[in-house]
This record gives C-alpha cells, sequence and structure tokens, in this order.
C-alpha cells in the first residue's frame, strides 16, 4: 500500500442505530472503489467488518472495527460501529480517531433513541455529520418521512445533495440538486440526465434552499443571488465545504447499499468536503493513541493507533507514557477484513494496527520521550450493569475469571473483579445484551459455559453506643487446656473510620504477648459478621482487663476469647445494618424529567439538584440506595424510550430503615 500525506486522509465514523446500514454501507463503498470484487452480505457472515462469530450469528455488530479503502487521490479510514446503547463503548473511541462522521438513517424505519444519543456524541466531539439516507429500496421506504424526522429530532441545519429517483423496487437513481441532473444506475453503469418534469418542482426547491444555506453568510453572493445571479456551482460546493466543517450545514445524501446507487456520490463528497486530520506542521516528535485492542487467535494482541503527531515506524523504539517505559513497534499494518498490507511508515493524521506489543492498552499514549504530555483518556462510559457470573462447572471458574479479564483489554467498559468475602465472579457492563456477549465470547474461546445474575447488595453493620463484655473461653481437655479472659469495651467511630484497637491493659492482667492475638481475634469477628450476618464497621474497641492462666493461656485462647467478647459487645451496642448509597447522574431529555424524578423518589432518592446540560437535556444529581438500582439500566431505558442514560459511583453507606431479608 502506498504512503499518503495527511491531507490525503479521511477518518470516518459510520455511525447509526442498528440495522440502519451501517455494515453495508461500508461494503458498497469496498466495492465502489474497487477494493473488493464482490459484496458480502451480513446474512451470510462474508462482510469486511464482522468478524466476530457472535456479530455473525446475530447479524449485528458488536466491535467497532477499522476498514482502510485506498481511492484515487487519497483514502478512507472507515470505522464501522455497533448501533446498540449496549456497545456504546465500542463507538467512542471511533469518534475519538475521526474527523468525520457519516450517520446511517434507513428510510424503512423511525428514528429511535439510539440516533439521538449518537448525535449528541458526534455533537460533544464538534464534528461534521454527513446523513446518509439507506435502504430506499426497501419496501415501505419513505424519503419524505425521514427527512420530516431528521428535522424534528436531529436538526433543522439539513442541506439535500441530492433526492431519489423512484422509491422502493423502482428506486433507479438520485436528481444531483447541486447540479441539477440526474443520475441513474443500471447493471453497474450510470448515465447523467435532465430533471423529469414531475420531479422538476421538488428539485427546484430544494436547489433553492441548499444555495440560500450555504451563501447565507456570504453578503455580497447573497445580494447578486437575490437580484436573479445563480452562484456557480462550484463556488456553491467551496461554500458547503466551509459551512460543513463548521457544523452549520449538514449535508444529505440519499441511495442504497444494494443497488449502489449514490455510493458514488457520498464517497466524492467525503473526499472533496470531508476533514482532514489537522496537521502540526513539521512537528518531527510522535505522539500517538491507542483507540482499540484486539485479541486476534493468530496474531496475538493487536493494537488500533491514531497518529497525532509525528510518524509511527516499524522497529523504532518509543515511550508509553503510563507506562513510563519504553515500547518498540514491532510490525505496523493496515486491514481490508482480514486482508493485511504491512506499512514502512505511517504518517501523521493515519490510523494504523500494530501487533505483538503485549504491554499496550486503550487509551495508552506513545510519544517519541518520557517528557511529553500524554493525550487525554478515551472518556468511555463507566459500567452501570452489574451482574455475578458463574462457571456451570465448577472446576472451570477460574478458567471463566482469567477469559473474562482478557475480554475486558478488548473492551474497557467491562469491569470484572471478585467479591472480597465470596470470592463471586462480579462483572459490570453496559446491559444485558453486552453482558450475554461477553459470556458468547468465552464459551467460544475458553469452552466454558456461564451464566449470569444479580449480586448481593453490599451491606455492612456498625453500632450506635458503647458497651462492655466479657469474652471468655476455658477448655479442660486432659494435659495443658486453653484459658483467655477479656474485657472489652466497643464504641462508634464516624462513618468510614473503619477499626481502631486500643490496648489499655495494665498490670500485667493479660502478657503483653497475648494482645495482638486479642486484636486478631476481634478482626476475625467483624469480618465473619454482627448479628445481622455482615461485616463490622466503623468501631473502637478498647481492651480495658482480662485474666489468663500461667500454663493454659496461648494465642489461640485469647484470640477466642477477643471473638467472643466482641461479639456479646456489639449485641449490646444497638447494632444497625449500613446500605451501600450511590451518587447517580442521570441525563434524561427534559420530557421525560418528572417521569425521572419521580421514579427516583420511589427508591428512596434524595435528589441533590438538576442542572440543563443542553437545549433539550437535563442531568439530574441524587443519592440512591443500591439496593433500589437493581435492573436501573433497563428501567430507565423503559421509562425513557431508551433516550436517558445514567452513571454511578459509591458515595457511602447509611443506616438502613429497616433490616434486609
Amino acid at each position: 500500500m502506498k504512503p499518503y500525506q495527511t491531507a490525503e486522509i479521511r477518518n470516518v465514523a459510520l455511525l447509526g442505530q442498528a440495522g440502519s446500514g451501517k455494515t453495508s454501507l461500508l461494503e458498497a463503498i469496498a466495492f465502489e472503489t474497487g477494493v473488493i470484487k464482490r459484496k458480502g452480505t451480513i446474512e451470510d457472515g462474508t462482510t469486511l467488518s464482522d468478524i466476530e462469530s457472535e456479530e455473525i450469528a446475530h447479524h449485528r455488530s458488536t466491535t467497532m472495527t477499522m476498514t482502510t479503502v485506498p481511492i484515487d487521490g487519497g483514502k478512507l479510514n472507515l470505522f464501522d460501529t455497533p448501533g446498540s446503547s449496549d456497545f456504546i463503548g465500542e463507538v467512542i473511541p471511533a469518534i475519538t480517531g475521526s474527523e468525520l462522521v457519516v450517520l446511517t438513517v434507513s428510510a424503512t424505519d423511525n428514528l429511535g433513541p439510539d440516533v439521538e444519543r449518537l448525535w449528541r456524541l458526534a455533537e460533544e466531539a464538534k464534528i461534521p455529520v454527513v446523513l446518509f439516507i439507506t435502504k430506499l429500496d426497501r419496501e415501505n421506504a419513505d424519503f419524505e418521512r425521514t427527512v420530516d424526522a431528521i428535522r424534528t429530532s436531529l436538526t433543522s441545519r439539513i442541506s439535500l445533495i441530492d433526492i431519489p429517483l423512484g422509491n422502493e423496487t423502482s428506486l433507479r437513481g438520485v436528481a444531483d440538486v447541486l447540479f441539477e441532473t440526474t443520475v441513474t444506475y443500471d447493471s453497474g453503469s450510470k448515465s447523467i440526465g435532465q430533471i423529469p418534469r414531475d420531479l422538476e418542482a421538488k428539485e427546484h426547491e430544494e436547489h433553492e434552499h441548499l444555495v440560500e444555506d450555504v451563501i447565507e453568510e456570504d453578503d455580497a453572493l447573497m445580494e447578486r443571488y437575490l437580484e436573479g445571479e445563480e452562484p456557480n456551482p462550484d463556488t456553491v460546493e467551496t461554500l458547503l465545504a466551509e459551512r460543513f466543517r463548521a457544523r452549520k450545514v449538514f449535508p444529505v445524501i440519499c441511495g442504497s447499499s444494494t443497488k449502489q446507487i449514490g455510493i458514488d456520490i457520498l464517497v466524492k463528497y467525503l473526499l472533496e468536503i470531508g476533514v482532514a486530520p489537522k496537521e502540526e506542521g513539521r512537528a518531527k516528535d510522535l505522539l500517538a493513541q491507542v483507540l482499540k485492542t484486539y485479541i486476534d487467535p493468530y496474531l496475538g494482541k493487536i493494537s488500533l493507533v491514531k497518529i497525532f503527531k509525528g510518524a509511527l515506524i516499524p522497529d523504532e523504539t518509543c515511550f508509553n507514557i503510563r507506562r513510563q517505559a519504553p515500547e518498540k513497534i514491532h510490525t505496523v499494518f493496515q486491514k481490508v477484513g482480514k486482508d493485511i498490507s504491512n506499512l514502512t511508515s505511517a504518517c501523521e493524521g493515519d490510523i494504523v494496527f500494530v501487533s505483538k506489543q503485549v504491554n499496550l492498552s486503550t487509551s495508552d499514549t506513545l510519544a517519541s520521550s518520557l517528557d511529553q504530555a500524554p493525550l487525554p483518556e478515551i472518556a468511555l462510559p463507566l459500567s452501570t450493569y452489574s451482574v455475578v457470573v458463574t462457571a456451570e462447572n465448577k472446576a472451570d471458574d477460574e478458567k471463566l475469571f482469567s477469559t473474562l479479564l482478557k475480554i475486558s483489554e478488548e473492551e474497557p467498559v467491562l469491569s470484572v473483579k471478585r467479591e472480597a468475602r465470596s470470592h463471586r465472579i462480579v462483572c459490570s457492563g453496559l446491559g444485558d445484551t453486552h453482558i450475554s456477549n461477553v459470556l458468547e465470547k468465552v464459551s467460544r474461546r475458553a469452552k466454558v459455559s456461564a451464566s449470569f445474575q444479580t449480586p448481593e447488595i453490599e451491606y455492612l453493620e456498625t453500632i450506635e453506643k458503647s458497651a462492655r463484655a466479657e469474652g471468655k473461653y476455658k477448655k479442660q481437655s486432659g494435659g495443658h487446656g486453653q484459658y483467655g479472659v477479656v474485657d472489652l469495651v466497643v464504641e462508634p467511630l464516624a462513618r468510614g473510620q473503619g477499626f481502631e484497637f486500643i490496648d489499655e491493659i495494665v498490670g500485667g492482667a493479660i502478657p503483653r504477648n497475648f494482645i495482638p492475638a486479642v486484636e486478631k481475634g476481634v478482626v476475625e469477628a467483624m469480618e465473619s459478621g454482627g448479628p445481622n450476618g455482615y461485616p463490622v464497621v466503623d468501631v473502637k474497641v478498647r481492651l480495658v482487663d482480662g485474666k489468663y492462666h500461667p500454663v493454659d493461656s496461648s494465642e489461640m485462647s485469647f484470640k477466642v476469647a477477643g471473638a467472643l467478647g466482641f461479639r456479646t459487645a456489639i449485641s449490646n451496642a444497638n447494632p444497625v445494618v449500613l446500605e451501600p448509597v450511590a451518587h447517580v447522574y442521570v441525563t434524561v431529555p427534559i420530557r421525560y424529567q418528572g417521569d425521572v424524578l419521580g421514579d427516583l423518589s420511589s427508591k428512596r432518592a434524595q435528589v441533590l439538584g438538576t442542572q440543563n446540560d443542553h437545549e433539550d437535556l437535563v442531568t439530574v444529581q441524587a443519592l440512591v440506595p443500591e439496593a433500589e438500582l437493581s435492573g436501573y439500566t433497563l428501567h430507565l431505558r423503559s421509562i425513557t424510550g431508551g433516550r436517558a442514560s445514567f452513571s454511578a459511583t459509591r458515595h457511602g453507606y447509611q443506616a438502613l430503615p429497616n433490616k434486609p431479608k
């Protein structure tokens, strides 16, 4: 593959709700540009993008992939992304690596909440967006309805670049609104013609809208236009590019990936008005970031890297800023499906794969020297859906855990840990579909079958007043016996203070060498649970007196005595159960704010406030008992039509009004 200059590169993220045609569009672009000679299909599992077995089996993308498409005058690095909100963690790295978004909108489906969420992500990243209306050759396709939905749900600042000739199975081409000609496609060939009479009025109306939208900020041009002078189409196209790059206009192109209609027009506009990566002049120092990590069964660990400055060259050494360690780059390559092309270098702005970099992780910064500032970490969503994962065969438990950890390297939004007390495996992701997909990968890669269920809440116990008790352990069974007596006082500590042990023994009531055993017995009793069966926290224990026997006393006897005395004391100190509380941020369209607030109130939430983040969005902050958040990811989708999102972090503990069952 020939080397490219930064100005020739277009990094493009294909976004859209599930089933809107992103994967088929990438296939059509690769076919249009001659990269492939035959298009694959999602149904057959033969597309360039869907390479995971789970994607092929379910006919949906679950992993972000990148395909490089060389074309005359440059190349496209195309990200194909999942459309479901459960896999939004795969979308954000694609946006991070792109300067341009193509948002696919199906002409046969309604605009769902996922489209609105993807639109907001592009808006937050300040990336220009081209909208491509797909599936116009399908039954029930409706171009006008789709355009109206875009204007209503996304933005009114759209400009139609073309409109369809025909509809559904009769779709045969498009009318070019800018140049006021038609492009008709027939069996791989295309012809240019005149606008049909039945479409003249509609085409002329959209032509006027396009011209006015583009020239409205050029006073001189607008004045001549109002006087009847039509701007040159090339001038309009130049101004369109400027306004598009400034996100003041969003072009709408239409077509069919199946019939290859409009694909050439999309490619043309991606090259001509699309944004090239930003150049840093003559910067020689390397600055690059890992966008995504893959585990390939043959190549091992692969990292997808965006070069922000300098060049990435095989066999040269750079530095991993996170690890503060050198990183020798091995193979640098690009991919079209499973086909690999090795590169001798990759320039600023390019996105490439590197292999065998075992120490690289997603978001890592590669630089020429250790004193360079790292790039900001990719802002991945926090995991909000937690489950306990159990292997069907207990003997596979460790194999299950290690496989999940490997998958979490590929999917940083997946959190994997073991519970401290039960040692069960807890996985946190973005929804039940996400977790199910992960377990399918486990089954395929490690041949381990597993299931998941809601985790138990991590309750604790503490005390509300002081109490004193004696712990006595006496046992005689022939020979040396066991004897130890302790006198303990327990007192409450402030929330979050943990545990404090104070030795107040005087006069040798307990020999000094047995004191640590008393403390150990107390600690073990705290961990094993108080009267309600939960670990005890925030307690001060004072050892004030005791008795020993010169022959029968031992560390064991005082350890047991300490545990017995502690259990007796806290039972008399008003023990209470503590429940974990989460600090929750719910971002929701304003029209659903009342529903969300009412629902939070029913969950014993303490609402801290609201903040308007957008003209149509509000963020609600609240403290919510974690027991009330079980299944909240799915519940929130239900009450808001999938249009809300939330994050939650552990805030602390509070007394539980009633003991849990």
